[in-house]
């Protein structure tokens, strides 16, 4: 795990390595790679709930899948969603998970910090 500080000066964000290797989207992350749930964003920058994931919505059609983020399906990917869920990395209900890849991470970021 790292420490991540986020640029608006909030407490820093630990950063959780994936090491994915089964159904659906999870087996295309590469292992190791540092990734970042919604909430874990949302968190970070003190934003309520939904913040990031608007700001997801937003930049959606400039992003590749697999470069700047993952996305689990609850159902291909249950044991995977699961696990998030388990280790607080997910709200409460979430049935499906987006996991950010540094590149993703970074433009969320950068779109919320304008």
């Amino acid at each position: 795990m790292a420490e991540l500080t986020p640029r608006n000066g909030s407490a820093s964000l630990t950063v959780f390595s994936a090491t994915y290797i089964t159904q659906g989207a999870a087996r295309r992350m590469k292992k190791q790679e540092k990734t970042w749930t919604l909430k874990e964003v949302d968190s970070a920058r003190g934003a309520s709930k939904g913040t990031s994931f608007k700001a997801f919505k937003q930049l959606r059609d400039g992003f590749d899948e697999g470069r700047d983020f993952y996305y689990l399906n609850g159902e291909q990917d249950a044991a995977e969603v699961e696990t998030l869920r388990v280790n607080h990395r997910l709200y409460d209900g979430s049935i499906n998970a987006i996991l950010l890849t540094e590149s993703g991470y970074t433009a969320v970021m950068d779109f919320l910090d304008d």
